[in-house]
C-alpha cells in the first residue's frame, strides 16, 4: 500500500511516529510530506522518519496563501510520482484537493472544534473524518468518533514506557508560552506579559522554573529558558510537578502523563476534549481575564505534597477507559475502506484496541 502522510507541526510527528514504524515494518510504503514548523524536521530526523520538505509554516496571511499554492503544486508532483492509495493527515487543503482530483481517499484527524470552517470546506473532498468522541461538532456522516485523545497515539502506556524515565528528585515547574500565529489562533490570546513575569516570580519561591516560548523573552527571563533536546520534552513534562501555559497540546500531554496542568487561553477551555479533562480534574483552564485565578490555583497546587501521586492515579484511570489510538489507526488504514464501514455500522468495534 502506498500512503502519503502529511505533517505540519511537531505534535503531528509524535501522533504518527509509532504508526509510521508499524506501516514500514509491515512493508507499506509511506511518503511523509512536511511543512516545517519549529523543530518538526529535527524530530522527524530524530525518529528516523524519511520525509520530503514541501515548505515552512508562514506567519502572515498573505504568505500563507502563497504557501498554499506551493503546497498544492508540490503535493501534485509527489502524487504523480508515488501513485498513493491513501492520503493521511490533518485538515490540509492541499491534501483534500489533490486526493479528490486523483479519486483517492483522504483520512484526516482532528480534536479542535475551533477550525470548524476549514473542516466544512474540506469535507466534500475527503472520505473519512476522525474526531475524538467529545468533539462538539457533528459535521458529516463521514465523521467517526474515537474513544481516545490524539495524544494517546504516543503517550499511551505501551509507548510511554519506552521513552519516560524515572522521576528526577528535584521539584520544578514548566511554563509554556505560544506565538498565537496559527490559523486557529487568530483573534485569540493567553497570558499577559505582566502575569508571565508574576508567575515566574511567585512560583520560584517553591520550585525551579523553566520556560519554553515560541516568541522572544525579555532579557531578565532568558535564564529560565529550557535547554533540552526537543525529543526529551515528554520525559521533562512527566517529571514536572506542574505545567502552566497557553498551549492546549502541552497541557493535555501533561494530563496524560500524570502532571497537573493549567491552561490560560481565550479559546481552549471550551474544546470538547478539554471539558472532559476539566471534569476529571486533570486540567484547570482559565480565560485571559481570569489569569489571577490561574496564579492562585498554581500556588495552591505546587504546595500540595501528594500532587504527583494524585495525578498519576487520575491519569491511569482516564487512560484505561480509552483505546490505543496507534493500534486503531494501523487497523483502520490497512483495512480502508472496509474499516470505515465497520466503524459506521458498529462504533464500539474500536474497543477491541483497548
Amino acid at each position: 500500500m502506498n500512503i502519503i502522510l502529511g505533517i505540519s507541526h511537531p505534535k503531528h510527528v509524535y501522533i504518527f511516529k509509532n504508526l509510521y514504524s508499524k506501516l514500514i515494518e509491515t512493508n507499506h510504503n509511506v511518503l511523509v510530506l512536511v511543512s516545517n514548523k519549529e523543530m518538526t524536521c529535527d524530530l522527524l530526523d530524530k525518529f528516523n522518519m524519511k520525509y520530503k520538505q514541501i515548505g515552512n509554516n508562514r506567519k502572515r496571511m498573505f504568505f500563507k496563501i502563497i504557501q498554499l499554492i506551493q503546497f498544492i503544486i508540490v503535493t501534485l508532483f509527489y502524487t504523480i510520482k508515488t501513485k498513493p492509495d491513501l492520503f493521511l493527515g490533518f485538515g490540509y487543503i492541499h491534501f483534500a484537493l489533490i486526493s479528490s482530483i486523483f479519486n483517492k481517499p483522504f483520512v484526516f484527524l482532528e480534536d479542535t472544534e475551533v477550525a470548524n470552517k476549514i473542516h466544512k470546506m474540506l469535507l466534500p473532498f475527503t472520505n473519512s473524518f476522525l474526531t475524538t468522541k467529545n468533539f462538539k461538532n457533528t459535521i458529516s456522516n463521514k465523521q467517526i468518533r474515537l474513544n481516545a485523545n490524539l495524544e494517546l497515539a504516543y503517550l499511551h502506556p505501551r509507548y510511554k514506557e519506552k521513552t519516560i524515565k524515572k522521576a528526577k528528585s528535584d521539584k520544578y515547574i514548566f511554563l509554556r508560552f505560544v506565538s498565537w500565529d496559527a490559523f486557529h489562533d487568530a483573534g485569540h490570546s493567553g497570558l499577559s506579559q505582566n502575569m508571565k513575569e508574576l508567575l515566574v516570580q511567585k512560583l520560584s519561591e517553591f520550585a525551579k522554573v523553566y520556560i519554553s516560548s515560541e516568541g522572544s523573552l525579555p532579557p531578565h527571563l532568558e535564564k529560565y529558558i529550557l535547554k533540552i533536546d526537543p525529543s526529551e520534552i515528554h520525559e521533562f513534562i512527566a517529571n514536572a510537578h506542574l505545567v502552566i501555559g497557553e498551549s492546549p497540546t502541552m497541557t493535555t500531554e501533561a494530563a496524560m502523563l500524570g502532571t497537573p496542568a493549567i491552561c490560560i487561553s481565550s479559546w481552549a477551555c471550551n474544546l470538547g476534549n478539554f471539558e472532559e479533562l476539566i471534569q476529571d480534574e486533570l486540567i484547570y483552564c482559565y480565560k485571559p481575564n481570569e489569569e489571577e485565578k490561574a496564579l492562585d490555583k498554581s500556588l495552591e497546587l505546587i504546595q500540595n505534597e501528594n500532587i504527583k501521586l494524585d495525578w498519576n492515579y487520575k491519569a491511569e484511570k482516564f487512560i484505561n477507559d480509552r483505546i490505543d489510538l496507534t493500534e486503531f489507526l494501523f487497523w483502520y488504514v490497512e483495512n480502508y475502506p472496509k474499516s470505515f464501514q465497520t466503524m459506521k455500522e458498529n462504533p464500539d468495534y474500536q474497543n477491541i484496541f483497548k
